[in-house]
């Protein structure tokens, strides 16, 4: 028995390989592991009463979740590693061709995650089987990480499943389940997780008896010249339209694929490892920011593990507009049963119409059946009253920002529910001290606020208070983590945290707007710099009414530095509240198309009728006003660490992933940097760029310790 590896031998010649990596709930792959491994090879290979060699995992949670990457990072990050970077590539590859070259049959057994280094792996045996459990994915993902297979996985998989079906998934990173692995020959079987042993030992009968042979791809289509341009070509244009060039690595990946598709698997081999000796620091300089958000996720995913809670099993919400519609929609996907609550029929009936139309999107899509959308879709009731609610895990509040109305409908709630429910409300900005002023247990009252769409925005902001109680807040953590939401914990203040900071930067745009400079160069800026939208779009999609209200807010909350500008609330006035009622700052008259809409131009008297900024200047005021806001909610402990803000506004406004995060971006400017501006634009354009304390202390402190926020 190894330190990684159980191994037996039956007396059928079945011999296990039995991955179970110490203290840890998951598989990795490391260079210790692979020396053992290739040692249990050696050693095998000479053994003639071998017949067949399985691998599979002794871990529930997967069969190899990659490479481990806490102990790669500091290598791929190190510019003196580069020896120690071809040896753990040259281990790899002389354990996986050990494999791929058994002189028998070898079979990898997939229940879980198999991914990165472990599908590497797993391409190496004669036979895959997959089981059919939802936790069983396939894939490639290096390229999420700015980084790209390098065990084989660029060249063994394409001559797998062929470029059509292999491409989108290297390139993209994309993951896919059994029934889709089977689909592309990517598995040679799917068997039922509940009947495991059953199902193992058939499929181990028909390798003995010869009844199964190791697939081999059709390569007519591939020796096409003519369609391996094809394929290339609407790769590398799906890879520019999705990246607009920002991330080095599928480019990079596509052009080794290309070059070796057409080699022997030996030399392509080879021309991988070459290609990522040559390749390491170009690719790197945008995945490292890439590899630190990875272990933040990380983090996120064990946060408030190791307090228990209660399952919420049901749910009530009290709001059929369309959060509260999809926030209910969100918890019946995973089996909740949830009531809704609204003040007349026909409000819930345009609620559940919103509902039925998500649930139509899954059908469409074929990530559902019909069948199980109906049963899920039956998991929501109903009511207009609160006849129900005392049954109840977990009680929303998703009405409008009105505080006199939260107020109300919170005192109802806690009048009919249970004592042990859980209570939050769904409050953009307004904050938990004055919703619940009235609560007789705010311990067990805490804040969810879900980003819109919450069907398609992972990030949730749980907001508590002083009062609000530990279990209840892991309790919050732990279902976000079940919806497949990121939970990121936030003190209570007026618009929390990611959106004080976005309404500083939106505030700047539209100040700039009514300065005179362009719309377009604005917009321009915006979309050099990475974000997936302007604020202008963002505004219309979120809605100009929302924006006005919560602007109103943190104006009243913080004063000058967030004063509304004017042109948001003439255009409030005039009703022009985005694309849900056809007008904002762009109409939409067709479907999926927007057009500038002259009519805010008329709302605008600019100071200087077309006044000019460099680009710099435009980026500078956007980005730098949104990293002093974020400065302080840090000094203010709103949120616990950089690295955690940086996340939550990669997640909920889409902030740039390969920048690092707004923190991380202000690192690499230079503290000194981001000060010696702010203070200049203090001059030219207002009290509102003023720096806060604690980015003056640090650039103070710079010289002598080297401040920085990472």
């Amino acid at each position: 028995m190894g330190k990684y590896f159980h191994t037996s031998l039956d007396s059928f010649g079945i011999f296990r390989v039995v991955f179970d990596l110490p203290d840890s709930k998951v598989n990795t792959l490391s260079y210790p592991v692979l020396l053992e491994l290739e040692e249990i090879l050696e050693k095998a290979k000479n053994n003639t009463g071998i017949k067949l060699l399985i691998i599979q995992s002794a871990k529930e949670e997967g069969f190899i979740a990659g490479v481990d990457l806490y102990s790669i990072a500091p290598l791929l990050e190190s510019p003196d590693s580069d020896e120690k970077v071809k040896e753990l590539l040259m281990e790899g590859h002389s354990t996986f061709n050990k494999l791929q070259n058994m002189p028998f049959k070898t079979l990898c057994l997939i229940h879980g995650a198999c991914l990165g280094g472990g599908l590497e792996l797993a391409l190496c045996c004669s036979y895959r089987l997959a089981t059919d459990s939802s936790a069983t994915i396939l894939g490639l993902p290096e390229v999420s990480l700015g980084i790209y297979p390098a065990w084989g996985g660029s060249q063994r998989l394409v001559r797998r499943v062929g470029l059509a079906a292999g491409l989108p998934l290297i390139l993209g990173g994309r993951l896919i389940d059994a029934k889709k692995a089977l689909k592309i020959h990517l598995v040679d079987g799917v068997i039922a997780h509940e009947f495991l042993e059953e199902g193992v030992n058939s499929f181990i009968d028909k390798i003995l008896s010869n009844k199964i042979s190791p697939y081999k791809h059709s390569n007519l289509l591939q020796d096409n010249p003519l369609w391996r341009s094809i394929c290339f070509c609407k790769a590398k244009q799906e890879i520019l339209k999705k990246t607009k060039g920002r991330y080095l690595a599928p480019l990079i990946l596509l052009k080794l694929i290309k070059e070796t598709y057409s080699l022997p698997l030996e030399e392509g081999l080879q021309v991988e490892i070459n290609t990522f000796l040559q390749e390491k620091n170009k690719a790197l300089s945008k995945s490292r920011h890439l590899i630190r958000l990875f272990f933040t996720q990380d983090t996120l995913k064990k946060a408030y593990k190791e307090i228990p809670t209660a399952v919420i099993q049901s749910a009530a919400l009290i709001g059929a507009g369309t959060m509260g519609s999809l926030i209910a929609y969100v918890l019946s996907l995973k089996g909740i049963d949830v009531r809704i609550k609204d003040v007349d029929w026909p409000s819930l009936t345009r609620g559940f119409k919103t509902i039925f139309h998500a649930y139509q999107s899954q059908i469409k899509r074929k990530k559902m059946t019909y069948g199980k959308a109906l049963q899920l879709y039956q998991k929501i009731s109903g009511t207009i009253d609160y006849s129900g609610f005392k049954h109840a895990d977990l009680v929303i509040e998703a009405a409008i920002e009105e505080i006199n109305l939260k107020r109300e409908i919170l005192a109802q709630v806690e009048s009919v529910v249970s004592k042990d429910a859980l209570i939050a409300t769904n409050t953009s900005s307004l904050t938990l001290a004055e919703i619940g002023i009235d609560l007789k247990h705010p311990e067990r009252f805490l804040g969810l606020h879900f980003f819109n769409p919450p069907d398609k925005m992972p990030l949730v902001e749980v907001v508590t208070s002083d009062k609000t109680s530990l279990d209840k807040i892991a309790q919050a953590v732990h279902l976000c983590q079940r919806l497949g939401k990121v939970p990121i914990v936030v003190k209570d203040c007026p618009g929390f945290l990611v959106n004080r900071i976005l309404l500083s930067g939106m505030n700047e745009a539209l100040r700039m707007y009514e300065e005179g400079i362009s719309f377009t160069a604005i917009e321009e800026v915006m979309q050099v710099f990475g974000m997936p939208m302007s604020p202008f779009v963002l505004a219309d999609e979120v809605g100009l009414d929302v924006c006005y209200k919560a602007c109103k807010i943190l104006e009243e909350a913080y004063g000058e530095r967030m004063k509304m500008p004017k042109l948001l609330h003439d255009m409030y006035q005039e009703k022009l509240f985005g694309k849900k009622v056809g007008a904002g700052f762009f109409t939409y008259q067709e479907k999926d198309k927007r057009k500038f809409n002259p009519k805010v131009q008329t709302l605008v008297k600019p100071a200087v009728s077309g006044m000019q900024l460099a680009k710099e200047v435009i980026c500078d005021r956007l980005f730098l006003s949104m990293i002093n806001e974020a400065v302080r909610c840090l000094e203010e402990k709103v949120v616990e660490n950089a690295p955690l803000l940086d996340m939550a506004l990669i997640l909920g406004i889409g902030f740039p992933p390969y920048r690092g995060g707004l923190l991380r971006y202000a690192d690499d400017l230079g503290v000194d940097y981001v000060v010696r501006r702010l203070k200049a634009f203090t001059n030219d354009f207002g009290k509102r760029f003023t720096p806060c304390q604690l980015l003056l202390t640090m650039e103070a402190e710079k010289n002598f310790s080297g401040k920085r926020f990472y």
